[in-house]
C-alpha cells in the first residue's frame, strides 16, 4: 500500500511499519486499507444523496508484518489478521454504534466457534465517558451468546478508539487469550471530511486461533 498509509489514516508510529524502497509500505493492519476503500465507496453514496445512510460492509484476509519486537510464545511479527470495516453515517440516538459493534463481535465469535473454541469472552469499554447507553444495549444484544464484561480500566486502544471498543478472548485450558479486537474509529470523518460519517473496524489474530487450535487436532 501507499507508504504513510497507516500512518495517516491511524496515527501509527512510521517506526512499526516495514516501508519498501519503491514508496510503499507493507500491510501492518488490514482494517486501513479497508478504510480507505470504504471511503471512496461512500463517497460515491454520498454525491448521489449527500444524506445517505447506506452502509458499506468490507472484510479481508491480510498476511501482515509489524515493524515492533513481540514478547510471548503467541506474539508475532509476521502473522494472518481477519480484518473487518462497517462505515456508515450517523442518522441520530447512536444508532449506528449501537448496531455495528455487536455485529462486529457476532461475526468474529462465529469464526472463534468454527474453529472449535464454544467458551468465549467478550470485554466492552467506553473510553469517552458518554457512551454508557451504546455499551449498555451491545451487552444487552451478545449476553445471550457469550459471556460479557464491561472494562472501564482497560489501558491499551485510549486514543486509538474514539468511544466504544471491545476484545474477544478465548478460553482455552481454563486460560482467558486475547484474539480480537475492535471498536468505534473517527478515520472516515477525516478522510471524507464529514463528522456525520462513521466507522466501526475490528481484526482478528487467525494465526493465534490456529495455534491454540492445533494440538486438538
Amino acid at each position: 500500500m501507499p507508504l504513510g498509509t497507516h500512518s495517516v489514516v491511524a496515527g501509527i508510529s512510521q517506526n512499526r511499519v516495514v516501508s519498501t524502497i519503491r514508496s510503499t509500505e507493507v500491510a501492518a493492519d488490514p482494517t486501513n486499507s479497508l478504510a480507505l476503500e470504504a471511503a471512496v465507496r461512500r463517497r460515491t453514496l454520498l454525491r448521489r444523496d449527500p444524506k445517505t445512510a447506506e452502509l458499506v460492509q468490507l472484510a479481508s484476509i491480510d498476511r501482515v508484518v509489524r515493524g515492533q519486537q513481540f514478547d510471548g510464545p503467541r506474539s508475532f511479527a509476521h502473522f494472518t489478521l481477519l480484518g473487518l470495516v462497517t462505515a456508515g453515517r450517523d442518522v441520530g440516538h447512536r444508532r449506528f454504534d449501537t448496531e455495528a459493534l455487536p455485529q462486529h463481535v457476532q461475526a468474529l465469535m462465529a469464526v472463534c466457534r468454527a474453529v472449535g473454541f464454544p467458551e468465549l469472552l467478550a470485554q466492552l469499554t467506553d473510553f469517552d465517558g458518554g457512551s454508557g447507553t451504546v455499551i449498555e444495549a451491545c451487552a444487552a444484544a451478545l449476553s445471550r451468546e457469550v459471556s460479557v464484561e464491561m472494562w472501564p480500566e482497560r489501558p491499551a486502544g485510549r486514543g486509538y478508539y474514539e468511544s466504544v471498543c471491545f476484545k474477544l478472548s478465548v478460553i482455552h485450558n481454563d486460560e482467558t487469550i486475547e484474539v480480537a479486537d475492535g471498536g468505534l474509529v473517527n478515520w472516515t470523518q477525516q478522510l471524507l471530511d464529514n463528522r456525520k460519517e462513521r466507522l466501526m473496524i475490528s481484526g482478528l489474530s487467525l494465526e493465534r486461533l490456529t495455534q491454540l487450535a492445533a494440538p486438538a487436532r
